[in-house]
């Protein structure tokens, strides 16, 4: 059936679990195809769609709600790259370049981005271009209430050919024959390997000068995946929650930063918490986080980070635990963020126009 196989395609999708891995399969040993063939089996009713999670959130803030867009009170770029399971046979890939940018006359801000996420070795390739929108409502010199709208177009590709499905495994000589030819399969081929569509997110946050909350949906159409057209896949809403807070001793002359906070996300069946705190002394700001899917802790994430002038990098590495640990080679994800002073900017938060999201990567709290 047409539903089958599309939950087969969303499996790339779910970041949770591998069962994609058996329908992936060409190198890896027959012990590991029987192992993910029978989990699939048993598993494949469970499978739902899953974004993109970017662990480096202070990088990836726009991402998540289009509130933030604009609201670090300078203009800039931020480039982000994560390799998740790279010891798995089929890794993902993904790229992100956002650039965001205040205008303090009309209390906004604006954002643009391009997203590729590579799945499966690039079996399954999303490309996402958007623009997003923030006006920011403020209620005194240190609160105010961003409200953003996000808005992308999105194109996703299917690599048939390098599909594999449970009807071609030979258990003596696995996918292909003796010879080495691939084993057909009855599987019909969609009419298009091409998937567009247009895509909607909303978000609010509430600003202080040194805490933020904040509330997005993506996803509010949930657009319709499948690559056959006469079946349906839609793409679960993704809501989220963001807070975090900036502590710091004002007396000191080079006080040491503290930048707890929170990410909870919820999709369809799928829910994770990521908890956690950055620290900045200087130049570094380390950090550490947990990642929670309710059910057992998924991750611990580490993170080093450099920031000089108007440039910060980092580098984080997820250790997966439970039934992934030692198996998956965890994630690596790297950000590098520029943001420039123009002339109407250099001024402070008393007296600017857009009250400044409290983040220590992009502004130093007064």
């Amino acid at each position: 059936m047409n539903c089958a196989k599309d939950r087969i395609v969303k499996a790339f999708s779910k970041r949770r679990h591998v069962i994609h891995i058996a329908f992936l399969y060409n190198k890896a040993s027959a012990r590991w195809i029987y192992l993910f063939f029978f989990y699939a089996l048993i598993t494949i009713h469970g499978v739902n769609a899953q974004d993109l999670r970017f662990t480096q959130y202070h990088a990836s803030d726009t991402y998540l709600n289009p509130a933030f867009a604009g609201s670090a009170g300078d203009p800039g770029i931020t480039i982000n790259f994560r390799d998740q399971w790279p010891d798995m046979p089929q890794t993902y890939i993904s790229y992100r370049v956002a650039l965001s940018q205040p205008i303090n006359v009309l209390s906004s801000g604006v954002g643009v981005y391009v997203i590729q996420d590579n799945q499966g070795n690039g079996v399954l390739k999303n490309f996402r271009m958007g623009g997003q929108y923030m006006y920011q409502l403020r209620f005194s010199k240190k609160l105010a209430m961003n409200f953003g709208v996000d808005a992308s177009l999105v194109q996703r590709q299917l690599s048939w050919n390098d599909l594999q499905f449970y009807d071609q495994i030979n258990f003596l000589t696995g996918f292909s024959d003796a010879s080495g030819l691939p084993n057909p399969t009855n599987e019909p081929v969609p009419a298009s390997l091409n998937k567009n569509f247009f895509d909607m997110g909303l978000g609010t946050a509430l600003v202080s000068t040194n805490w933020y909350l904040g509330l997005s949906a993506a996803h509010i159409l949930q657009p319709n995946l499948s690559f056959y057209n006469d079946s349906e896949s839609k793409l679960p809403m993704a809501v989220t929650g963001q807070a975090g807070v900036i502590l710091f001793n004002k007396k000191r002359a080079n006080p040491l930063y503290v930048n707890p906070l929170m990410v909870i996300t919820s999709q369809g069946r799928s829910n994770q918490l990521l908890i956690g705190s950055y620290f900045n002394k200087g130049a570094f700001y380390p950090g550490i986080f947990l990642k929670h899917n309710f059910n057992s802790f998924s991750d611990v994430c580490f993170n080093v980070g450099l920031k000089k002038g108007l440039l910060s990098f980092a580098y984080s590495y997820d250790l997966s635990l439970g039934s992934l640990s030692g198996n998956s080679g965890g994630s690596h994800e790297l950000s590098f963020i520029v943001n420039w002073k123009t002339r109407s900017t250099k001024q402070s938060n008393k007296n600017r126009d857009i009250l400044k999201c409290p983040r220590f990567f992009y502004v130093i709290i007064n």
